[in-house]
């Protein structure tokens, strides 16, 4: 039933269904397609050393540097190919590090 939870056990770990499997299954390492942020942040790096960005822009390791590429990353780049999947990339990295 939509909206209701069950408890499900599965070999030694108790969970319920809906929720991380245990408590170290947290969404920490993790972004929204499976992949781990050291993933996300090498696949970010590579699209955009193929843009046009500033140098002291593409370390995204900053928060600012995350919130000024979603806020201008298009105005340069708006037939960029890879577009889209650089700002879901940025847009996992700002929620990540929320």
């Amino acid at each position: 039933m939509p909206g209701r939870q069950e408890d499900t056990t599965h070999a030694r770990r108790t969970y319920v269904r809906g929720e991380a499997e245990s408590p170290d299954d947290s969404r920490r390492n993790t972004c929204d397609g499976g992949q781990t942020m050291a993933d996300e942040f090498s696949r970010l790096k590579l699209l955009l050393e193929a843009m046009d960005v500033p140098e002291m822009r593409r370390d995204v390791t900053k928060v600012a540097n995350v919130r000024w590429l979603l806020r201008n990353l298009a105005i340069n780049n708006s037939n960029n190919t890879a577009l889209r999947e650089v700002f879901r990339l940025l847009k996992d990295i700002a929620r990540a590090k929320k």
